[in-house]
C-alpha cells in the first residue's frame, strides 16, 4: 500500500495520531526533539518543524514582550509541517477556531520560550 493509499484510507489520522504519541513519549524519555524556527510572515507568526520528527509545544510560550500565548493540550508541529498564528485583537486558543494572538506587533516582534523542564 503506497502513502497515498494510506492516507486515502484513513491512515493518516493513525499517522498524526503515532506522531502526536511519539512527541510525547520523546519529551518523557529526554530525547531530542527538533527545535521549532519562527518564519517571517504578513501578519501571522509561523512556527515551522523542519525535522523529522514532531514537535510537542505544550508550555512553550510565544510571545511579543507584552501578550504571551501558552502551548497546552498536547499541541504537536508535525515533521516538515507549520503552526500558523493570527496576530488580532484578542487571543484565541479555542482548538475548534484558528490560533490567535492579542498584539499591535509585527510578526518580527515575537519570540519562543521553551517549556521550564521540570
Amino acid at each position: 500500500m503506497s502513502q497515498n493509499e494510506a492516507i486515502a484510507g484513513g491512515g493518516l489520522a493513525a499517522l498524526r495520531g503515532a506522531e502526536i504519541t511519539f512527541a510525547k513519549l520523546a519529551k518523557s524519555l529526554r530525547l531530542k526533539q527538533p527545535a521549532p524556527r519562527l518564519e517571517p510572515g504578513t501578519g501571522n507568526v509561523i512556527i515551522n518543524n523542519p525535522g523529522n520528527s514532531g514537535i510537542l509545544l505544550d508550555g512553550w510560550k510565544l510571545t511579543d514582550g507584552t501578550n504571551t500565548l501558552i502551548f497546552e493540550n498536547s499541541t504537536v508541529i508535525h515533521p516538515k509541517d507549520r503552526l500558523i498564528i493570527a496576530i488580532g485583537p484578542e487571543t484565541q486558543k479555542d482548538p475548534t477556531k484558528p490560533l490567535q494572538i492579542k498584539s499591535s506587533q509585527s510578526p518580527a516582534a515575537f519570540r519562543l520560550i521553551p517549556a521550564k523542564k521540570y
